[in-house]
């Protein structure tokens, strides 16, 4: 029931002009499955209580996510404006806040805790990716020290210049 793909071309409630799509769930609002089945009839569209169900769902989700996509839009430009260097955490955490705010405003608490988890989830990645830098970091200074030493000439061990020293008949 994806509202954004493309719907099936024998979908004939999906498949009207979009005009026709709001007459009927206008329609719809005020009356039954049955009675909406009926008025599509009379209409000439014969479909079924099942697939009015089912359009009138598909259609309130996709009304539902383009009033979602407007919204972020909007703020998403009032941030911009306000903050043209807007980052891409500052990003994050503006989507969160309006994610966090919808499902509050509905009462979904599923969508809450996905928001939240997603938050965690990130949170944990970038504690991961700092201390991975730190960690190359630290090998690499490491590493450089190592090399810079001059009693590790080209960070070989001593027996090991000792053995290339008498390879190449140099003692």
């Amino acid at each position: 029931m994806d509202p954004t793909h493309k719907p099936r071309a024998d979908a004939r409630l999906k498949t009207l002009t979009d005009d026709r799509q709001a007459q009927i769930a206008e329609f719809a609002l005020g009356h039954t499955l049955a009675e909406t089945v009926d008025w599509l009839g009379e209409a000439g569209t014969e479909t079924s209580i099942s697939a009015v169900s089912q359009f009138l769902s598909w259609y309130r989700l996709k009304q539902q996510l383009a009033r979602n996509e407007s919204a972020i839009l909007t703020l998403l430009t009032d941030i911009a404006s306000q903050d043209p260097d807007l980052s891409v955490d500052r990003l994050f955490e503006v989507g969160q806040s309006f994610f966090a705010a919808t499902a509050i405003e509905k009462q979904d608490a599923r969508a809450w805790h996905l928001a939240q988890n997603i938050a965690i989830r990130r949170a944990h990645l970038q504690l991961a990716s700092s201390k991975h830098r730190e960690e190359v970091q630290a090998r690499r200074a490491a590493t450089q020290r190592k090399n810079d030493d001059p009693d590790t000439p080209g960070g070989l061990s001593p027996e090991t210049v000792e053995k290339i020293e008498r390879e190449l008949n140099l003692l």
